[in-house]
């Protein structure tokens, strides 16, 4: 027989009962079968290679994503309390309309946990009166500049007439990464609330 044979083929070893079958053993091809398994962990680190960007990618798409998830719930919950506080704060004389729009704005912001701050990218925050005429009258603070008061609502239909109503409209921006990708997200919301007063 041929070496290559012998390596092959499978030994017997006798059990010492009676009661026992032979036991099969593979012998010589344990080292065979591992000289084999030293290529394969070769292989499988090249598979890892081309695997890792992609999980990174999704990773870090993952992340991003998920911190745009959550300044897009901030916002959201800032302009929810901003337009609740301004339905239930009443303009009066001591609250003249200009100082009205200035509390609700102040509460929007301090509302957002830091997402809607002066120094956040592509911020914009528009607090707006509207009588139950139609008129309306607005605040607007976009990025660090000063905030403008115009007489034009926040949304131009929010879906409700004849009301005296408080709009609230808050937006920034935020980064999607994926490694090699990147995409800018504009995060806004906004809310409208009937003046409780």
């Amino acid at each position: 027989m041929g070496r290559g044979k012998h390596l092959l083929r499978k030994i017997q070893v006798a059990a010492e009962d009676a009661d026992h079958e032979p036991v099969m053993r593979v012998g010589p091809l344990r080292a065979f079968r591992r000289a084999g398994r030293s290529d394969e962990s070769g292989a499988s680190l090249v598979e890892f290679a081309l695997v890792l960007p992609l999980f990174f990618m999704l990773l870090l798409g993952m992340f991003t994503g998920g911190l745009a998830y959550s300044r897009k719930l901030s916002i959201a919950q800032a302009s929810r309390e901003g337009a609740r506080f301004g339905a239930t704060l009443p303009i009066t004389t001591s609250v003249p309309l200009t100082t009205w729009l200035t509390r609700v704005s102040d509460l929007t912001i301090a509302s957002s946990d830091g997402e809607l701050g002066a120094d956040r990218p592509g911020r914009v925050v528009c607090v707006a009166y509207v009588s139950a005429s139609g008129t309306a009258t607005r605040r607007r603070a976009v990025g660090t500049a000063s905030p403008v008061v115009e007489s034009q609502p926040c949304l131009a239909n929010d879906g409700r007439s004849g009301e005296a109503r408080v709009q609230v409209v808050a937006s920034r921006t935020s980064e999607l990464e994926v490694l090699v990708y990147s995409r800018t997200l504009t995060l806004s919301s906004h809310a409208v609330a009937r003046a409780e007063w």
